[in-house]
């Protein structure tokens, strides 16, 4: 895994405020913006555990 530890994801269904998917859609900022991310998701995700371990821990 990219975190480097095997993490257990558990459902909690009695709070049904708490979004189950979150979907991220960048088309808008590619059409009105130009942008273009600069990380693919597995490193964007690699390095924000970096600074989390880093900044938090």
């Amino acid at each position: 895994s990219i975190s480097g530890r095997n993490i257990r994801i558990e459902h909690d269904l009695s709070m049904p405020t708490i979004k189950t998917r979150l979907c991220l859609d960048t088309s808008k900022a590619k059409e009105l913006l130009n942008w273009e991310p600069k990380v693919n998701l597995d490193e964007g995700i690699r390095k924000t555990i970096e600074w989390y371990k880093k900044n938090c821990l």
